[in-house]
């Protein structure tokens, strides 16, 4: 089994508003889809996030002794500011735990796939409670419903779902992978963007511009690994 037989690179096209490109199937003229994370994350409370940036910020001024000087001198300089906070957000590695988290997503994608992905040590210990849930929980994976784009025509979303399993008892399911610290101010939009999926219309070959049938997901439950 080989990376290019199974591991799919790149993302699908979307249009300078971040919408999908998704093909019309009767005139193939291409049509912006909204995203599902778009629609999803008007439940967050955004408040927290507002915090959550306001802390790291702060601790990046504290760690970075150049960056509180920079501040020193444009306090009236919104641009500036606004620069030197995203640079402390940055410094406080904010950024850094969202690249792990992608890192993890690709390093799960390629095992599921059946390929052996370098894992570094540092990473060692998630990705062996990762396989030992999916062995504890019998999830069944399917190549092609592992990062598989969903669509919906008639109210013209799209998103990329994780996974679609089988469970022990048959079922199919929605599979999100969350690699956050803290879900509880996001429960609310993770369930509509579970919903959303699950509700979607078709699977979608962005490189080919064809549509394949669901399968019958079960549209009362989803799983948050």
């Amino acid at each position: 089994m080989t990376t290019a037989d199974t591991f799919t690179t790149g993302e699908a096209p979307k249009d300078r508003w971040g919408r999908y490109k998704i093909s019309d199937p009767a005139t193939g003229k291409e049509r912006g889809y909204t995203r599902v994370t778009t629609i999803a994350k008007v439940l967050d409370d955004s408040s927290s996030l507002a915090d959550w940036k306001t802390r790291m910020a702060i601790t990046g001024i504290v760690q970075r002794a150049d960056l509180l000087a920079q501040a020193s001198t444009a306090l009236d300089d919104r641009s500036k500011l606004n620069k030197i906070a995203n640079d402390a957000i940055e410094a406080a590695g904010a950024y850094s735990r969202a690249n792990l988290g992608t890192a993890l997503h690709s390093i799960t994608q390629q095992l599921d796939l059946g390929m052996k992905p370098q894992i570094l040590a540092g990473l060692q210990s998630d990705i062996e409670t990762y396989v030992a849930s999916i062995a504890a929980w019998d999830f069944g994976m399917r190549k092609e419903w592992i990062e598989v784009l969903l669509i919906n025509d008639e109210f013209e979303y799209a998103g990329t779902a994780d996974r679609i399993v089988t469970t022990r008892d048959g079922k199919i399911c929605i599979f999100d992978l969350k690699t956050g610290t803290d879900l509880s101010y996001s429960f609310g939009s993770i369930a509509v963007q579970l919903a959303m999926y699950a509700n979607a219309d078709w699977m979608y070959n962005w490189k080919t511009g064809e549509r394949t049938p669901m399968p019958a997901i079960d549209k009362t439950v989803g799983i948050i690994c």
